[in-house]
């Protein structure tokens, strides 16, 4: 899953309110972040976020092992 901020999808470089999210399947974050930018469906979502979030389905955990999911 991929969240980015509203000024990144607002037309004409005008601010969206709120933020937007899609989900990509690629094997790490870069190839994650260059698929979102060729999607065209992004779902709006109403809270503020302030930078670029990519979340893995599985992250690494603290010990070093990655979580089921």
């Amino acid at each position: 899953m991929i969240r980015i901020p509203g000024e990144f999808i607002g037309y004409g470089g005008a601010r969206e309110l709120g933020s937007f999210q899609t989900i990509v399947v690629a094997e790490n974050e870069e190839m994650a972040w260059d698929i979102a930018t060729y999607c065209d469906v992004w779902e709006r979502i109403p809270w503020k976020v302030d930078n670029v979030q990519i979340f893995p389905k599985t992250p690494v955990t603290a010990n070093g092992n990655h979580s089921p999911g």
